[in-house]
């Protein structure tokens, strides 16, 4: 009920209200995307499973098809060996000299804008401290240290069989998931009430997958 959009604001939110830790003082906001993801991915497993099914529309014969993958085998693919999913770790990324700088951090991402791009690019060099003529050494750099979940992935279409790519990142994917589930959870909230009387805080402190089956049973 608190996620409000998909933006990066929204992750962080989200995370802070899930997160426990003895330091209360911007954990969540110094965290690199990298790390984020890797919270936002073991949300996704605990509450919908490992596995991704997600629909389509080809762009060719404009049928419908499924798209479906693990994810914790999409991030073994891109980490490339580099076991850098913990949250809190120390990652760095390297410029042509071989220092380390520092990766963006979710309060970078906000002052200057959303993900690395090309229109801000020159406010990440500046807060970042690298040379605007490195930036091609130190996107791999940051890449390879710091993965994230937001790539485009290869499938075909089961009816006619073109290939073509299909765009996934974990905070879009995520939080669209919990916007569609609100109007849900309204209904079952409003079951559990009219039928048990408890307060909302009653039903909403219940484990999902508990309110759900006592509200499928009611229907």
């Amino acid at each position: 009920m608190a996620v409000q959009g998909i933006d990066t604001r929204s992750s962080i939110e989200l995370l802070e209200s899930l997160v426990i830790t003895n330091d209360k003082n911007n954990y969540i906001y110094d965290m690199c995307a990298s790390d984020r993801d890797s919270l936002l991915a073991a949300i996704q497993r605990q509450y919908w499973g490992d596995k991704i099914i997600s629909t389509l529309k080809c762009s060719r014969c404009d049928e419908k098809f499924d798209l479906s993958f693990r994810l914790s085998e999409l991030q073994e693919h891109i980490s490339q060996d580099i076991k850098q999913w913990e949250a809190g770790g120390n990652l760095t990324a390297k410029n042509v000299s071989g220092e380390n700088i520092r990766l963006p951090s979710a309060k970078d991402e906000i002052t200057i804008g959303n993900r690395l791009n090309s229109e801000n690019i020159k406010n990440y060099a500046e807060v970042l401290g690298f040379d605007l003529n490195d930036i091609d050494v130190i996107s791999k750099n940051m890449e390879r240290a710091a993965p994230i979940l937001d790539l485009e992935l290869n499938c075909s279409c089961s009816e006619c069989g073109e290939e073509q790519l299909a765009h996934f990142d974990i905070q879009s994917f995520l939080l669209n998931k919990l916007l569609n589930e609100r109007e849900g959870l309204f209904t079952e909230v409003h079951y559990l009430a009219s039928i048990y009387n408890w307060s909302l805080n009653e039903i909403l402190d219940m484990p999902r997958t508990m309110r759900k089956t006592m509200a499928r049973m009611l229907d």
